[in-house]
């Protein structure tokens, strides 16, 4: 992506709030969840966090004609941002603002208070034993989180999708920007593009 195409989605990214919610029942039980199209739910281990991460993929339109390969977009707090992501980046590939590219938003989709606690472990580098930022016991693990990104999951988008090694970009809010800067210092080779929100 071009500066401009990254600023773009960036804005669009930060002026919007958004929460997705499964898409297997609704909150009553009785009627269908809504469900995003273009995109699919895969599951991975992690044998460096004890945690089954659940990836949320969004493939461009033409994806399964096209022997083409494509960007990556990786998101962080899928549980709460791939839907808006989602949608935010379909509409710009329609107005050929961006290029095609793939979306894999990385959550846990384990409700709203392990989301808080496992973010909290995945994007932090260390213990906060003063409690400034609140209560977060799980904090300190971003270097384990780091490593599932780059050892498993990246290797495993990029076997599993046509993807463009050499074209990456990690988006993160909030915790998510403090794991984004971290490896932009520590590892900044694994990503081309960061969105620090």
């Amino acid at each position: 992506m071009k500066p401009s195409e990254m600023r773009a989605f960036a804005l669009v990214f930060s002026l919007i709030v958004s929460f997705t919610t499964p898409a297997a029942q609704s909150q009553a039980g009785q009627l269908p969840g809504v469900t995003l199209p273009s995109t699919e739910l895969r599951t991975l281990k992690s044998h460096f966090v004890d945690q089954e991460y659940k990836l949320q993929i969004f493939l461009p339109p033409g994806f399964a004609d096209s022997s083409k390969s494509f960007p990556v977009l990786y998101l962080l707090d899928g549980d709460k941002s791939f839907g808006m992501a989602r949608d935010i980046v379909d509409w710009l590939i329609f107005r050929r603002e961006i290029p095609q590219i793939i979306i894999v938003g990385i959550a846990y989709d384990e409700g709203s208070k392990a989301w808080w606690d496992k973010r909290s472990r995945d994007y932090t580098l260390w213990k906060d034993r003063m409690k400034i930022w609140g209560e977060w016991p799980l904090a300190g693990g971003a270097d384990n989180f780091k490593k599932f990104m780059q050892e498993e999951l990246v290797p495993f988008i990029d076997s599993n999708y046509r993807t463009v090694k050499n074209d990456r970009t990690i988006a993160g809010l909030s915790f998510g920007g403090l794991f984004a800067a971290y490896v932009l210092f520590a590892e900044p080779s694994l990503f081309q593009r960061y969105m620090l929100i």
